[in-house]
């Protein structure tokens, strides 16, 4: 027997290692891995489970916005009429100030809450303007009226030159000073669109500095005197929500540092106005709001885009309604 034909008689070696050159010799026909699609999350989560939560979001806000909308059903996503809440914090001077139970008191705060409204509407279009092209690009933004261009440039800006005269006209019959802030609301918000928001925390710092000054012209045009303790609370607050957005859209951990310092702050600060409160029995709400600030950091895994995403959830729900009762009450019922 030759060499050739012994090695022709060898019997074949069995195992993964005899396929193994077969497998390199086809490599198109290997079964490949299934990957997760994420390009369209807005964020990457720290483990599968959260990145599964945020595709299947992404996906079934995509689905939402396909359905095609005429020009005035997308008018009250242009004008942000969901966001109006945010301009509940003028009735602060009108509660803390034991006046909420005066008629002509609930009705000039009330003018003053619409003109925030209608001022709030058009600097949220001047923002959209400005941010149209990279919002068209964005997985969640690209359904805003502008991005998806069911509402022409012109016309989007002439609603905003509209609102932003028409919340000027209505301040005229509150007191000089009201205008005054709502002109440093404005330019606040412009330069937020156009300049601060690039930098985070001159963005974040933006932010609360509109809500306080939104709660100053509560108290501004009521002639009424409201804590600096609550007013500092309240700035702290806004940073500390503002620090929890930017986490949830980056998962940058500084945003969470800054989210702690500015939750401590705003612990301290709240506590500090209820002792120096007449009222000693606004000691007792102190746990109503540490109680929800302090829950937040152990809900930073799986955090809303939305503000109001919070609010829905059961226990800063109760929180919230019980601060709300138990502030009234104390104020009130006496």
């Amino acid at each position: 027997m030759t060499v050739i034909e012994a090695r022709r008689s060898r019997p074949e070696r069995q195992g993964p290692r005899a396929q193994e050159p077969a497998r390199r010799a086809t490599p198109g026909k290997m079964a490949r891995k299934p990957q997760l699609n994420l390009q369209r999350a807005p964020f990457i989560g720290t483990n599968k489970q959260e990145q599964f939560k945020v595709g299947a979001r992404t996906q079934e806000h995509d689905a939402k916005s396909l359905r095609s909308r005429t020009p005035l059903q997308a008018l009250p996503s242009l004008l942000r009429t969901n966001q109006w809440y945010k301009n509940l914090i003028v009735y602060t001077a009108l509660i803390f100030s034991g006046r909420a139970l005066n008629i002509p008191d609930i009705a000039i705060t009330t003018v003053l809450f619409a003109a925030l409204c209608l001022l709030s509407s058009g600097y949220y279009i001047i923002n959209d303007i400005h941010d149209r092209r990279t919002d068209a690009t964005h997985p969640r933004k690209q359904a805003r009226p502008l991005a998806k261009g069911t509402i022409s440039l012109r016309v989007a800006l002439s609603i905003s030159v509209l609102l932003i005269l028409a919340s000027f006209l209505l301040s005229l019959t509150l007191v000089r000073d009201v205008r005054a802030l709502l002109i440093l609301i404005l330019v606040n918000s412009i330069a937020y669109t156009f300049a601060m928001k690039r930098e985070p925390s001159l963005g974040m710092h933006s932010i609360a500095a509109n809500f306080v000054m939104k709660a100053l012209a509560g108290a501004v045009a009521l002639s009424a005197e409201i804590s600096p303790w609550l007013i500092a609370c309240a700035f702290f607050l806004v940073l500390t929500l503002a620090s929890l957005k930017h986490y949830a859209d980056s998962r940058n951990l500084a945003y969470l540092n800054v989210m702690r310092i500015s939750t401590a702050a705003a612990i301290i600060l709240y506590v500090l106005y209820s002792f120096t409160r007449q009222h000693g029995l606004f000691i007792l709400t102190i746990p109503l709001v540490t109680y929800p600030l302090i829950r937040l950091q152990f809900d930073t895994r799986d955090v809303p885009e939305h503000f109001e995403d919070f609010i829905r959830r059961t226990p800063y729900a109760l929180s919230l309604v019980a601060w709300i009762l138990s502030c009234f009450a104390i104020l009130y019922l006496r």
